[in-house]
């Protein structure tokens, strides 16, 4: 790298600030301490209530905002709650549609489930993307996550059970009630909804792509180049890294997940380098 590209790359990270939002206070207190004695710790902040300028990363945080469970059964759209069975364990309870909003979404996205097909709407993404971009004067919104648009998350070959997974120590499961308060639930999200979601806060379209396309075109692999021929950096450390890589990059897992963008005053130019980038045969 360049004595220059250097310069460059410490004016920017020195013009800008990292502003992490948890729920849980102490993930915040542990980041700041794993930041600890790096460039950036100088940069963490904390949210204020003014507008600001720059991005706003989502990184899988809207497979973890809470869905409604349904499905058609004899020919009516139901929601699968939680009820209790004969042992008193968590069971389905399949009931009415909590909210008329379910009904609406399906109809906006022209999605029919076919009899005995269950899925999720995540109807909490709406009001998260509007509070996230609420103050964002000018800049972008990039969403990381595993999701699909409305065609793809419905189709009853593909998916007749739905998305909704438990993860419990590195384990996927499709029993929600193994493991309560001891394991992440998730769902796939709907890229179709995110995109209306986007358009109705006053955002526009930026790019859409896959994690790995959007990392290569974003140089990781002239990065990972770098590192291997630094001479401080041990056979150990180079292995690790490659390691992730491959996980990051790899289509068939990490590689997959999708990486979409909308802007706010973001001007017409070129496309970001890392929706510029196709893979071999794309």
């Amino acid at each position: 790298m360049s004595r220059g590209l250097e310069r460059s790359g410490s004016a920017f990270r020195d013009a800008i600030s990292y502003v992490p939002i948890e729920v849980d206070p102490r993930r915040i207190e542990a980041l700041t301490d794993r930041l600890a004695g790096t460039a950036i710790a100088g940069r963490i902040a904390s949210a204020g209530t003014g507008s600001f300028t720059g991005a706003v990363l989502a990184n899988e945080v809207l497979d973890a905002l809470p869905v409604h469970r349904i499905g058609v059964r004899d020919g009516r759209l139901m929601e699968r709650f939680v009820g209790l069975d004969e042992t008193g364990a968590f069971a389905d309870a399949w009931g009415e549609p909590s909210t008329a909003a379910i009904a609406r979404r399906l109809a906006d996205e022209t999605v029919e489930l076919a009899e005995g097909q269950s899925a999720e709407v995540c109807l909490a993404l709406d009001e998260w993307i509007t509070t996230a971009v609420a103050r964002l004067e000018r800049g972008v919104l990039l969403v990381v996550d595993y999701g699909a648009s409305a065609p793809d998350l419905y189709d009853p070959v593909r998916r007749p059970n739905g998305t909704i997974r438990a993860f419990s120590r590195h384990r996927l499961s499709e029993n929600v009630y193994a493991h309560v308060g001891r394991q992440d639930l998730t769902a796939h999200v709907d890229l179709t909804a995110v995109d209306a979601a986007a358009r109705a806060a006053g955002l526009a379209d930026v790019g859409h792509t896959s994690q790995a396309e959007f990392l290569m075109g974003n140089g990781i692999e002239e990065r990972l180049r770098a590192v291997q021929a630094d001479p401080a950096t041990t056979l150990a450390q180079y292995a690790r890294l490659r390691s992730a890589l491959v996980r990051l990059i790899d289509p068939a897992g990490m590689g997959g997940f999708r990486v979409v963008a909308y802007g706010r005053r973001w001007p017409d130019g070129p496309p970001l380098a890392g929706f510029a980038y196709r893979a071999p045969g794309r």
